[in-house]
């Protein structure tokens, strides 16, 4: 630990530190946690070594092989601009500011070196763990005089009851209510945020918009008036709902650190510092045992093997499979399809090889759209690469192209699917069928234009959400769906 020399000047109003802490006070987030998600991503099977870890050699042992393992980068990390006012009003006092942390020495003395506005440092060095009593009893050796503190969390209690001002960050009720007996506490930072609503943000609950794929099955085999079969869909729905949030969870615990440098991802609740790493895998966790519990009780075994299928894959994309060039594509677009043939589970209903052909060619489409939006994003901040990512800015072309051609193959696969045996079986009116082609058409080739213009978000079901006309295409879609169920257009 660094010991400020201002700490030997007699103590005064006018040489008074202000010690301030790390994790949760000076950052929204808490770095230890951070690094064991970078870590994970990089060398998934240290999510089983990081327990041992902490069996054998305790917090303080982890939180160095972590800094070890994973060097902190603190330029992009979420700051509250008010400790950093309070901290240079003390300085413009002529009075010391040190960083007292429990966070492991270099990551601390790595977010002093950015800041350049501590004196000095205390943070756990590999043998103590510096936090509660710990650090109360080095900053009282450091300054018998007095101190003043700014922390956030219940292992601050101590420390804040022997300073001689505190300020408080987002306090929790708890550390609240130990507050009122203390004379001289401040509320730096209230605690303006809904954690049920950064919550439920951070569950990605627009992306449910995708899992109504499990009805398709459903619909397809003529079933909707098969009440149980229904039922079945929607509790397949919301598991389903629950497994992919917590597979977001996860894959924003395991890119944060690429999230801050997206123009839009930098808002997630996670990289933002709205919600903490710890407040996010509890989460993941709870997703995790209601999702598979609801489908274990209440659905056939199959629909259990597609989501723990689909579970698999997705935790391989955010771990491996997102890097690698075009396999991400490909991986996106099979997530898709597994959403239908979980759906066919549910039901008990087999998926037709050509509902197959066609969800892989348009959800493939739409995974190149995503791709194309993020690259002519990241170019237009003058970023060529795509961070997490195997592309660069020279690949917009090919990748349009391919994205452009598979939506118009996903077509193609409609109309022959029309003129297969199987659709005069299901539909008395067929021919109603081949109007929703041109429909498709139209609806594709203005989602590449959008694309092209760069008008497009960077999620195409954000985008299908949002616009008009897609939901008037969809519509559509429906009408002539219905209509072909009919003998409006056949013969009795």
């Amino acid at each position: 630990m660094d010991q400020p020399t201002q700490a030997a000047v007699p103590p005064d109003d006018a040489h008074i530190p202000l010690c301030v802490d790390l994790d949760g006070t000076l950052v929204r987030t808490d770095l230890a946690w951070e690094s064991a998600g970078a870590l994970v991503k990089r060398d998934p099977s240290l999510f089983f070594k990081i327990p041992f870890w902490l069996l054998t050699t305790g917090r303080t042992g982890v939180k160095a092989r972590l800094a070890a393992l994973h060097p902190l980068d603190p330029k992009t990390l979420p700051y509250r601009q008010e400790v950093l006012d309070l901290v240079a009003t003390v300085r413009a006092a002529g009075r010391p500011v040190v960083l007292a942390t429990a966070a492991d020495e270099s990551f601390a003395r790595a977010v002093a070196g950015h800041l350049g506005v501590f004196d000095g440092v205390f943070a756990s060095d590999g043998t103590v763990n510096l936090k509660g009593p710990h650090k109360l009893e080095a900053l009282k050796k450091a300054y018998p005089g007095g101190f003043d503190y700014v922390g956030d969390s219940t292992a601050d209690v101590p420390i804040f009851s022997a300073s001689r001002k505190a300020y408080m960050v987002e306090p929790t009720l708890a550390v609240q209510v130990a507050a009122k007996k203390w004379p001289d506490a401040g509320m730096l930072v209230r605690r303006t945020t809904n954690d049920n609503f950064e919550i439920f943000k951070l569950l990605r609950p627009h992306q449910w918009f995708k899992n109504l794929l499990i009805f398709v099955p459903l619909i397809m085999a003529h079933k909707v008036q098969n009440s149980t079969l229904v039922i079945h869909s929607v509790i397949a729905f919301y598991a389903f709902c629950m497994a992919a949030s917590c597979v977001y969870v996860i894959n924003d615990l395991l890119d944060v650190a690429d999230d801050r440098q997206h123009p839009k991802k930098m808002r997630r609740p996670i990289a933002s510092g709205a919600v903490t790493p710890q407040l996010a895998a509890g989460a993941a966790i709870w997703l995790f045992v209601l999702s598979f519990s609801v489908a274990g009780f209440a659905l056939p075994w199959r629909f259990s093997f597609w989501l723990a299928f689909y579970f698999a894959t997705s935790l391989a994309y955010c771990v491996v499979l997102k890097r690698k060039l075009l396999i991400d594509v490909f991986a996106l677009a099979g997530l898709y399809t597994l959403r239908i043939l979980a759906g066919g589970g549910a039901v008990m209903v087999p998926i037709s090889p050509w509902l197959m052909a066609f969800s892989m060619f348009i959800f493939t489409s739409l995974a190149f759209a995503k791709r194309v939006v993020e690259l002519q994003m990241q170019a237009a901040r003058g970023q060529d690469k795509l961070a997490g990512r195997g592309y660069g800015s020279a690949d917009i072309p090919v990748l349009t192209v391919a994205g452009a051609s598979t939506g118009y193959a996903a077509i193609l696969v409609f109309a022959l699917y029309i003129s297969s045996e199987i659709v005069t079986k299901l539909y008395p009116s067929p021919f109603a069928l081949w109007l929703i082609c041109p429909l498709m058409m139209y609806w594709i080739t203005r989602v590449w234009i959008f694309v092209g213009r760069g008008k497009l978000d960077d999620d195409p079901v954000k985008f299908a959400m949002r616009d008009r006309v897609s939901w008037y295409v969809a519509g559509a879609v429906a009408v002539l769906m219905v209509i072909a169920s009919t003998h409006w257009l056949g013969t009795t």
